[in-house]
């Protein structure tokens, strides 16, 4: 328009010219000509310049556009690898955008190019993932990988109404699995371990109430098996109450500074009795002097379950209790000399209801779930509890807990 402009304005120049100042036409058309071409010229500078400086300020936004864009990459790199479970994004034709932790889902190394078609994840996952991109629905199913059991989700992705791709995340739930199945086991141990003691006294009420029952040496037998019977209940709902305590958020520990030798000095003052009947000497051995950091009663109680097991299975040879310091860890041993475990049973020992010798267990009165509350005990002061053992060698109870810093 400003083009148009300057040749109308050489127009009227001319027109002027021409009536005013009667100058010849071929001077006339020279003179407008260079005019003209000035105003041209002037015009074209004006708008390189003016291109100049959009181009400038357009070079900077597309480069604060790009940093932008790959910061918010990297943002999402970072994300979706901090993820702890394997994702894939494919895109509407199919190839996988954005992955991690994909050597999970594969058997070899992959293709440099994956597709839904072309790579080489486990047959389960090659063929959830083609359905998932074929079907373009969502999709859920279990399935297995390197004996780990996985969750495989399929949500597909729509623009406009129209799929284009669609996200995979295979969720790990191996240990909530394992939860669920020890879940299951403790309860079907819990309803044995109630039913037998329960079964036993009604089967005792039931003769008692009898018309025809008049023995006197009998029901006195009963009444004593019963009472018997009811202890081991309230025993074993005490130790299930204080399980359930221990494995929830409600373990609270009362640590301070405490001198462990004078806890294992306790413990064997409030058994020796029931050492003395099987004429089973007690030992201390303490190694050490050093003050422990830990809450104090717990850890009596732990001495208390494991010096009871040494008594109760032991025939012969010193019980010993020793107290020294490893290195940033304080240690506590218990040391018999008795039946001793074997490989197999020293690593089910800490099980809930595990019993060694079934019958030999009833008959000390145990429930079954007195290592299983050592073992969270310890648990609880983020320590380890481990068992040297050989049959008809004695077991070696050794509690590792760390040194306040």
């Amino acid at each position: 328009m400003n083009k148009i402009s300057y040749f109308l304005l050489c127009v009227f120049v001319g027109l002027g010219m021409e009536y005013l100042l009667r100058i010849p036409v071929h001077l006339q058309i020279i003179l407008l000509s260079a005019f003209f071409i000035f105003l041209w010229n002037f015009e074209e500078n004006k708008l390189f310049l003016l291109n100049k400086q959009e181009n400038k300020k357009l070079k900077y936004k597309m480069q604060d556009s790009l940093n932008d864009a790959h910061l918010k990459l990297k943002q999402l790199s970072i994300l979706v690898d901090s993820i702890p479970y394997p994702i894939i994004l494919l895109d509407q034709v199919g190839k996988i955008v954005l992955y991690n932790h994909l050597d999970r889902l594969e058997s070899c190394d992959t293709y440099q190019e994956i597709t839904y078609l072309y790579n080489n994840f486990y047959t389960s996952v090659y063929k959830f993932v083609k359905d998932a991109f074929i079907l373009e629905n969502h999709l859920e199913k279990f399935i297995i990988i390197n004996d780990r059991e996985y969750q495989a989700i399929s949500v597909p992705i729509l623009s406009h109404q129209k799929f284009s791709g669609c996200l995979i995340v295979f969720h790990d739930i191996t240990q909530v699995k394992e939860g669920e199945k020890r879940q299951k086991r403790f309860l079907a141990d819990v309803s044995h371990e109630l039913k037998t003691p329960i079964c036993a006294m009604k089967g005792m009420i039931e003769i008692l109430n009898r018309e025809d029952f008049d023995d006197e040496q009998t029901q006195k037998e009963f009444l004593y098996q019963m009472e018997i019977e009811v202890d081991r209940l309230n025993e074993l709902v005490k130790d299930l109450l204080l399980l359930s305590k221990l494995s929830s958020d409600q373990a609270r520990l009362n640590q301070q500074w405490f001198d462990p030798v004078e806890v294992l000095k306790s413990c064997k003052q409030s058994l020796k009795p029931l050492a003395d009947k099987k004429s089973l000497p007690i030992s201390i051995v303490a190694k050490n002097t050093d003050l422990m950091y830990a809450d104090c009663m717990k850890i009596q109680q732990v001495v208390m379950n494991l010096l009871s097991n040494a008594i109760k299975y032991s025939d012969s040879g010193t019980i010993y209790l020793v107290y020294e310091k490893m290195n940033e860890f304080s240690v506590i041993r218990v040391i018999d000399h008795g039946y001793g475990l074997s490989k197999e049973q020293c690593e089910r020992v800490f099980d809930r209801f595990y019993r060694v010798d079934d019958d030999r267990s009833r008959k000390h009165g145990g429930s079954g779930l007195g290592l299983a509350i050592v073992k969270s005990i310890v648990d609880a002061h983020d320590g380890e509890i481990t068992i040297d053992s050989n049959i008809d060698e004695g077991s070696t109870f050794s509690i590792f807990i760390k040194s306040k810093m």
